[in-house]
């Protein structure tokens, strides 16, 4: 392209054409949303051997992700919306950090919530299907083959049975010890499976508390270093502010309780069943006593 000559020595500045906009500065906290959706799809997409929990796993550090960054932004809505009512987006915000734990706390929770009713239920625990066999089986009197079925198929049931098989070689007593202890190893680990909800709903509205005194230590601080005393609306702002997080941390840890409390009565009705199946089954090995 040719240039006019009473154009020429002039800088690119002086002439009357439209230089490129400059890039735009982005923060860093920006990318974390991309990159984050960019992380899950190639960790589980790519890779279909991942296992069920290591996705929960990855979708819950890429939501705590996406809402860091989005706290992040918000945060900018906050400092403008000074003097107009805040939204509910923009007071959980004012939370601060403390609010984000909480926050994250909840994800966590709903994460293991949706899992608990995946995996804890009498279908997953005492398979139907699975149970008839094993029952047909041992009234045929094919122990070894009933093993074989427990160990291809492992689950709190046929984890109870195949350890009340392996002692047939022994008295009753052995197979009812053994019986027991697996019940009650199985059942430990139900417990503590459950036990990260517990932890959740009383941890959560600790932090709540920790968020309001650490907001109201602030709100005074401010108070005092502008001399403010006599100004209302600066208290009021720093006590509303302040009680955010105690109000959060109730609303997490009241539901997250309430759900504690009915997986573990439901642990411990699986138990019971299983308690009860085995000993059905396990009964005709009782020796019988000698009438006189």
């Amino acid at each position: 392209m040719q240039i006019d000559r009473a154009h020429r020595g002039r800088t690119p500045q002086s002439l009357d054409v439209a230089s490129p906009p400059a890039p735009t500065a982005c923060p860093w906290w920006a990318a974390i949303p991309h990159f984050a959706v960019f992380n899950f799809q190639f960790s589980v997409f790519n890779r279909p051997s991942v296992a069920p929990r290591h996705i929960w796993a990855i979708l819950l550090l890429t939501v705590s992700l996406c809402l860091a960054a989005g706290l992040c932004f918000a945060q900018a809505e906050v400092e403008q919306a000074q003097g107009k009512p805040l939204t509910f987006w923009q007071i959980i915000v004012a939370g601060g950090i403390t609010e984000l734990i909480i926050i994250l706390c909840s994800f966590a929770a709903v994460t293991l919530i949706i899992e608990h009713f995946v995996s804890i239920r009498f279908v997953k625990a005492i398979p139907p299907e699975l149970y008839e066999k094993v029952r047909a089986r041992m009234g045929a009197k094919e122990y070894n083959e009933v093993l074989r079925l427990c160990e291809a198929n492992p689950c709190f049931f046929t984890n109870v049975i195949a350890s009340g098989l392996r002692k047939l070689r022994y008295d009753f007593v052995a197979v009812q010890e053994s019986v027991a202890e697996t019940i009650e190893k199985e059942g430990a680990a139900l417990h503590s499976k459950i036990s990260y909800l517990s932890f959740i709903a009383s941890v959560s509205p600790m932090l709540g508390l920790l968020g309001t005194v650490t907001g109201m230590i602030d709100c005074f601080n401010k108070i005092a270093w502008y001399q403010g005393l006599g100004r209302a609306s600066l208290l009021a702002k720093g006590v509303y502010e302040a009680l955010i997080t105690t109000a959060t941390g109730l609303i997490v840890a009241i539901p997250v309780m309430a759900f504690f409390f009915f997986f573990r009565d439901r642990v411990n009705k699986i138990i019971l069943e299983v308690e009860t199946l085995a000993t059905e089954l396990f009964e005709p090995f009782r020796p019988t006593r000698k009438t006189e």
